[in-house]
């Protein structure tokens, strides 16, 4: 069973809207250490309340599949967090991000989040901001199906690799929304500061965006045996080999 405790900052009791939003991320926090436990699972646990006591709100949860070990790799990772150890489940930047969203309600109506006897404080955030920042960022090119506009308070889209269900948002200036919008829907090379997830795999975002270019999908490029024998009748430019062709 996993239990974890809120306590307010007045008169300890806990807020309702705090608690609220706290349970939505620690059950977003279980499920993705679920996938981590059972990659490709169709189904995901229910967790069930199996303690409350109120006032200080102290909650214990548990699962209702047996083979679930999400509450252990939980527990594992924040403490690896709030350490800055090494963290034996992959995390991408997004899962982070929701780790860091189980220290939120300090910034409302909440003084203390405990969770399995870990802190989830000032020091715990503060690691999830220094995991963040330690990914790294170059400048470079990334291919992907541009889809997800959105122009609200920050403009940016979604760019979806082949054959992956998750996006790296892509930050633009104002100025390039027509050529963005074009290209909706469409593979397309962009080029710009790529964040990388901390594992240095995959990517996370991509900032200060030069330039999109909309390329060609995988069925429309020329397959190998196409290029066989292409070039075999070419005269060979030697001018054009000792100027660094190879």
């Amino acid at each position: 069973m996993l239990e974890f405790t809120l306590e307010g900052k007045n008169d300890r009791r806990a807020d309702f809207a705090d608690t609220t939003e706290f349970c939505r991320s620690l059950v977003d926090c279980l499920r993705r250490m679920h996938r981590v436990d059972h990659p490709g699972a169709s189904t995901l646990p229910r967790y069930r309340i199996q303690k409350l006591e109120i006032g200080s709100a102290l909650i214990g949860l548990s699962s209702d599949q047996e083979t679930d070990h999400a509450v252990t790799l939980l527990t594992q990772t924040l403490s690896s967090i709030r350490n800055r150890r090494q963290y034996d489940v992959p995390l991408n930047a997004e899962d982070i991000r929701a780790f860091r969203s189980l220290s939120d309600p300090l910034e409302s109506q909440t003084s203390t989040v405990i969770v399995a006897d870990i802190p989830i404080d000032a020091v715990f955030r503060e690691s999830c901001e220094w995991m963040l920042a330690q990914a790294p960022k170059s400048f470079g090119q990334a291919i992907g199906r541009l889809e997800g506009m959105n122009v609200h308070n920050r403009s940016f889209f979604r760019l979806y690799p082949e054959g992956q269900d998750k996006g790296a948002e892509c930050y633009f200036a104002d100025a390039m929304y027509d050529k963005v919008h074009s290209a909706m829907k469409k593979r397309v090379q962009v080029r710009g500061l790529i964040h990388r997830d901390p594992d240095g795999i995959g990517i996370d975002r991509i900032t200060q965006i030069e330039d999109i270019e909309i390329v060609p999908e995988t069925a429309e490029l020329p397959s190998l045996t196409s290029l066989f024998g292409l070039f075999q009748n070419a005269p060979i430019n030697r001018e054009m080999i000792n100027e660094g062709w190879e």
